[in-house]
């Protein structure tokens, strides 16, 4: 089984060390939370691409609406993602978050789904994104 958490980004570094001695596979949601208006070369976000250099960390790269400071379509969140992906692609997985939990203004799923192709733009790495890696990672059947 994985362990799963949700955290700010700011405390990505505090914890890297704690879940680094994690016996099972992590999966970190919503790209860490990291803050996307301080942008790709934020200490936190750094700490993240840290954490997915070690085999056992997973990301989700959906949430864009939760890391992003500006209004939909929430475009400062790709390039965190699309990295993730490029760097990651196998380890990465996609989810709408459906029913959008602990959010004051839930978003247009539409435009999140719009988003994937910024986030993953070959057909190969959607593949991955979407069925492959969760297929694999929770054991789904064929």
């Amino acid at each position: 089984m994985a362990s799963a958490g949700a955290f700010e980004g700011a405390l990505v570094e505090q914890v890297a060390p704690f879940l680094k001695r994690s016996s099972v596979p992590v999966v970190i949601d919503h790209m860490g939370r990291v803050d996307a208006s301080l942008g790709v070369d934020q200490p936190a976000f750094k700490s993240l691409l840290g954490l997915m250099r070690d085999a056992r960390f997973r990301v989700k790269v959906s949430g864009s609406e939760r890391i992003s400071r500006k209004a939909s379509p929430w475009s400062d969140a790709v390039p965190f993602a699309r990295k993730l992906v490029a760097e990651f692609g196998d380890r990465s997985f996609w989810g709408s978050d459906w029913p959008h939990p602990n959010l004051v203004a839930i978003p247009d799923d539409g435009v999140l789904v719009d988003l994937i192709s910024e986030i993953a733009p070959s057909e190969k790495d959607r593949q991955a994104l979407l069925v492959d890696n969760p297929r694999g990672f929770y054991r789904f059947k064929r």
